[in-house]
């Protein structure tokens, strides 16, 4: 246990010019399940006026409590740094998807006569279309394994250049 060093009293400034929302403690609770955070405002104010009017001090200062979700409180600083990142992501994976599916456009017009040939041999539509899908399988599952090591370098990085204030840090991973 942490024994302090030294107590000071809360001193809060009430000059003419300060505004009153002075925030002077932070309650964090867990709230039952099925209870919604409307509900949870409207007891929370009921505790707030059965305060004020039993204590004196408490109604001349007008005490009221303000409850919020704990995951917005958490993530408000870092939200718009995050949708931002979250967005050029898309962005890059989308250019990335695009010039893919053109260059295996690409290469089927360029094998238009090999098809041609396989097809006048013999070769039934659902033969082609089969190895066709197999190549693209193939593609496909060695663009996986490349993805999943890139996400996990691009993991081990991100951990490494985080910024301290990143809430829940320790829960990213794959």
């Amino acid at each position: 246990a942490r024994v302090p060093d030294i107590w000071l009293s809360v001193r809060l400034d009430f000059a003419a010019d300060v505004a009153r929302n002075n925030v002077c403690c932070l309650v964090v609770g867990r709230m039952k399940p099925n209870v919604t955070l409307a509900a949870a405002s409207q007891q929370v104010e009921r505790i707030a006026a059965d305060l004020r009017s039993r204590f004196p001090t408490k109604q001349s200062v007008d005490l009221h409590f303000r409850t919020e979700s704990m995951k917005e409180n958490v993530i408000s600083s870092v939200k718009p740094t995050i949708r931002a990142l979250m967005g050029a992501v898309s962005f890059v994976l989308l250019i990335a998807c695009a010039n893919v599916a053109n260059l295996l456009l690409v290469r089927v017009s360029g094998r238009n006569r090999e098809l041609a040939v396989r097809a006048a041999i013999g070769g039934s539509q659902w033969a082609i279309t089969r190895q066709l899908l197999a190549e693209s399988l193939v593609l496909a599952g060695a663009g996986g394994v490349l993805g999943l090591a890139l996400a996990w370098a691009g993991i081990r990085l991100l951990l490494a250049l985080a910024p301290q204030d990143l809430p829940r840090m320790t829960a990213i991973s794959m």
